[in-house]
């Protein structure tokens, strides 16, 4: 999982195209292979997510997300990020749901984590 999040850091701080476009690939390998192997398999999965969440693999993203779910419930930040993404693709229904269950989870410890609730609240309700 290291691996793959350093080649996700490659990615995010380059200008160059071709080399982002080459780091986000060996990060999605080797995080696809973490999901497999790693003492945390809810981590990979999560890891895998925010990859994929970079490359605009929004499929993948979801499906990660629920995996990591699956093995962590009870973990604020797959439903976090589950939330934003849902709201990207406009399911805003299911995403003030999980933005909310985030909230719950969270237990008031990360301020943003309210703020993405209130923020898919105030669109959600926007004509």
């Amino acid at each position: 999982m290291w691996y793959s999040r350093s080649w996700m850091d490659v990615a995010r701080k380059t200008q160059d195209k071709k080399v982002q476009d080459q780091a986000l690939a060996i990060a999605v390998q080797s995080a696809m292979r973490a999901t497999d192997s790693a003492e945390e398999p809810f981590a990979a999965w999560y890891n895998l997510a925010q990859i994929s969440a970079l490359r605009d693999d929004y499929r993948t993203t979801e499906t990660s997300l629920w995996r990591a779910i699956g093995q962590h419930p009870n973990w604020f930040k797959p439903h976090w990020l589950l939330a934003q993404e849902l709201h990207l693709v406009g399911r805003s229904e299911e995403a003030e749901q999980q933005a909310a269950l985030a909230v719950e989870l969270d237990g008031g410890h990360h301020p943003e984590v309210t703020q993405t609730l209130q923020e898919i609240r105030g669109r959600s309700r926007t004509p």
